[in-house]
């Protein structure tokens, strides 16, 4: 008798003779079984534990036998095979974890396998083939039973320690944005976190994004904005007009005085000190992915920022840009968990959200983003006037999943492309 059989034999049997090894049957499922007869006898096992049932040898005999010939006694004999020899049942646990190693290496080896044939193909691109292996790596792990929970006394060790070293050291205010009234409510931004930030086209959100991706950047954190809408000269004529306040159509007509270019040039140290990675030519999810991940390798990321979400595509085909855009941002969301950083996407709103507060339902293309962020955040102009040189913003902060919601002002100089506090 092999391992595979004895660890089967072992599980099953306990199971049918100990009902205190029953609190691991939601473990396992029939395909952690290599044995036809193995699978067989645990779907009997988990269909009676489902719906409370004693289980035993005649209760587990009685549903695979029913309506077949009761004269067929193969079937008990079979469980009685599995139940001889079980003495002690104390080590039945370590057998399911050791079950469960030898089913996930057996995924990781199909994972493999089946890379190695779009290796083959000429079709596939390197980048894609890469980024399939990760997110099938990924989704393994979050699947794998033995690594996915924590006991409560490490995570309650965790959680002190943490608070412990915030009180001995501070507050770390380096991922704050730099907004007062928002900070007040978020405490900044969070590792693990997606935030949206959704708005009419025209009200500012490029410009709130780049203003916090500048904010976090100048105090030392990797910030990654990726933008899909605008030119790597246009953001950064963006950020010298943000920084000096000269008009942006100057600067990009190259109308600009003397004194203004001397302003510049006081201000290029703080500029070029930003570490601010601007990415004007990714299109693609599946890049994104595959760039963001190999920053957090060499530990070069600490924020991601895309705008937009609605200019993002997937490599794959699907039946209709509602799904793409769902699965796009479970993606965001998982390169949020798994990179342990901050994502903050940037949504365009519906017709439906003009001349009225937005909502949640005024995100365009999916309702998923609502499910998959952690924080959503609206810039409406309320008096929808002709554009000024000087708005006033309302910020609406509509959820917020580890905190209260609420609303703010800001002042938006959009000759500057740069939001500023108001002070009451």
């Amino acid at each position: 008798m092999n391992e595979i059989e004895m660890l089967e034999k072992e599980i099953i049997g306990s199971f049918i003779v100990d009902k205190d090894t029953h609190k691991y049957i939601d473990r396992l499922t029939e395909e952690f079984f290599m044995l036809e007869k193995s699978r067989k006898f645990f779907k009997a096992i988990k269909d009676l534990y489902i719906e409370k049932t004693e289980i035993n040898t005649i209760t587990v005999n009685a549903r695979l036998t029913s309506g077949v010939n009761k004269k067929d006694t193969n079937v008990l004999k079979e469980i009685c095979n599995y139940v001889d020899g079980i003495v002690n049942t104390a080590t039945v646990q370590k057998s399911i974890e050791r079950l469960e190693e030898i089913h996930f290496k057996r995924k990781i080896g199909k994972i493999l396998s089946e890379a190695n044939k779009d290796i083959i193909n000429a079709d596939k691109e390197a980048v894609e083939i890469k980024n399939k292996i990760i997110n099938q790596l990924e989704e393994l792990k979050f699947s794998n039973s033995i690594n996915c929970y924590e006991k409560i006394s490490d995570v309650f060790a965790n959680t002190l320690e943490q608070i412990e070293y915030k009180k001995n050291n501070g507050e770390d205010f380096s991922l704050y944005t730099g907004f007062a009234e928002l900070d007040k409510f978020t405490d900044g931004l969070h590792a693990n976190e997606l935030t949206a930030i959704g708005a009419r086209p025209g009200t500012g959100k490029t410009a709130f994004a780049l203003n916090i991706a500048t904010n976090i950047a100048r105090k030392g954190k990797k910030v990654y904005f990726c933008s899909l809408e605008m030119s790597s000269e246009q953001l950064m004529q963006r950020i010298i007009a943000s920084y000096t306040n000269i008009n942006t159509q100057f600067l990009r007509t190259g109308r600009v005085e003397n004194n203004e270019i001397l302003t510049i040039g006081q201000c290029t140290n703080k500029i070029l000190n930003l570490d601010l990675k601007i990415d004007s030519k990714t299109r693609y999810i599946e890049e994104i992915e595959n760039l963001v991940y190999n920053l957090k390798n060499q530990n070069e990321i600490d924020v991601l920022i895309i705008d937009y979400l609605t200019l993002l595509k997937s490599k794959q085909k699907y039946q209709s840009r509602e799904l793409e855009v769902a699965d796009i941002s479970r993606k965001l969301k998982l390169l949020a968990l798994t990179l342990n950083i901050p994502v903050i996407v940037l949504v365009q709103l519906n017709r439906d959200a003009e001349n009225k507060t937005p909502n949640m339902a005024n995100i365009r293309e999916s309702g998923s983003i609502e499910q998959n962020c952690d924080n959503i955040i609206f810039l409406y102009d309320e008096k929808q006037e002709e554009r000024k040189t000087i708005q006033k913003i309302k910020i609406i902060l509509e959820k917020q999943r580890q905190g209260t919601t609420g609303t703010f002002y800001l002042a938006f100089y959009r000759n500057y492309s740069k939001f500023v506090n108001i002070i009451k």
